[in-house]
């Protein structure tokens, strides 16, 4: 059977959430797709993407977004619409001269996928990953009505939670095709003695991870917090913030905010870790303080490696978790955390039991196979 060619597009090129889903799915369907990749700027995904033989690109192309703290001009967004239209004649060649037949976009905050879809005449395949606006402040450059006019002229809008499908789809009113598709998360079998290791969790100091990219939308601070109370009632633990730099002034706030209140003995900045097990191996609470997490791969990740995670009560984390059952849901500040979290290490039994459901929770609805049928679906349901 001939290989369909699908070029898609990526926004960065760290191996974050989104590029760690692309990267899963270009894995799981290299039987059936020949992908080609567009990032606009070099990274470890890209380094990734050459390792594997997978062709791709570099071409330095504007996000269609600011932040809305900015001061963008609508001067400024006219020069970055129109440095992304002088690329799009290269685009425009790559994908005759390939034959590619299947345009693909790896975010909702781009437009490039969308221009390049209507100039080549191919099907455009979008994946929303991120609210964009309710949790990392983003305002598309030329209004919400630009970004429902491409989302309209796209053949399918793949939506990873019903959170988002709700938020982007429903509330815009989006005429276009849509599916939910889950990320499917890579599953990591332990031993036995490890997974005994695991569930025990009795050594202190009790190390407690929040993953992510340091940014207001993860809300590390609250988890700072948090810990600040645990740690003046006596309990001993550890927290550790593991991601990149997002917001510099945003950081120092956190870093503040911990020498005033001589924490620094308690908390450790870990930078960005791709592979995520070196952090699980330790870890025996993992934290998603996010009000707007589009899906939660990070919750996913933490129950395949049985962690127990403790979840904000919203959007797509609600989705994931059953309080109680595969995780502990909160609402509310730091008080609600750290209560949520003392829960976890004072009941041993409804830790263990978190442990098991979640892990086969995950397992059985965030598997690759399923990720990648559920897309296979959607690229054969087109023509081209």
């Amino acid at each position: 059977m001939t290989k369909r060619k699908i070029l898609s597009f990526s926004h960065y090129g760290l191996m974050y959430g989104a590029n760690k889903s692309l990267l899963s799915l270009i894995k799981t369907t290299t039987s059936d797709i020949e992908w080609y990749v567009v990032c606009r700027e070099e990274g470890e995904f890209i380094e990734i993407l050459r390792e594997m033989n997978v062709k791709c690109y570099v071409i330095p192309y504007n996000l269609d977004i600011y932040e809305k703290k900015g001061n963008l001009t609508i001067i400024k967004s006219v020069v970055k619409l129109l440095i992304n239209i002088a690329l799009l004649p290269y685009i425009y060649i790559l994908v005759i001269r390939n034959n590619i037949k299947i345009i693909h976009s790896n975010s909702s905050i781009i437009l490039i996928g969308a221009f390049t879809s209507l100039i080549t005449n191919r099907p455009h395949v979008w994946h929303f990953r991120e609210f964009g606006d309710i949790d990392y402040g983003f305002t598309y450059n030329f209004g919400n009505r630009f970004f429902k006019y491409f989302s309209n002229k796209s053949e399918y809008i793949i939506c990873v939670s019903k959170a988002l499908y709700k938020h982007k789809v429903l509330l815009n009113k989006l005429k276009t095709k849509c599916k939910v598709i889950y990320n499917g998360i890579e599953i990591n079998y332990k031993s036995n003695k490890e997974l005994d290791c695991i569930s025990s969790h009795t050594h202190k100091p009790y190390n407690i991870a929040i993953i992510g990219l340091i940014h207001p939308a993860k809300n590390q601070l609250v988890a700072i917090k948090a810990a600040k109370l645990l740690i003046n009632n006596g309990e001993n633990i550890n927290l550790r913030i593991i991601g990149g730099i997002g917001d510099k002034e945003y950081y120092l706030e956190l870093i503040e905010f911990i020498k005033e209140n001589n924490l620094s003995a308690y908390i450790e900045f870990c930078g960005f870790k791709n592979n995520i097990s070196t952090v699980f191996h330790d870890t025996a609470i993992s934290l998603v303080c996010s009000e707007n997490e589009a899906m939660g791969r990070v919750s996913i990740e933490s129950m395949l490696n049985y962690i127990p995670v403790v979840a904000y009560n919203s959007a797509g984390n609600s989705e994931i978790i059953n309080n109680y059952v595969t995780g502990i849901l909160y609402r509310g500040g730091e008080y609600e955390l750290q209560e949520a979290i003392k829960l976890v290490i004072d009941n041993s039994a409804l830790r263990l039991n978190i442990q098991k459901n979640g892990f086969d929770y995950a397992k059985s609805n965030y598997s690759l196979e399923t990720y990648r049928e559920s897309f296979l679906e959607v690229i054969n349901s087109l023509k081209g």
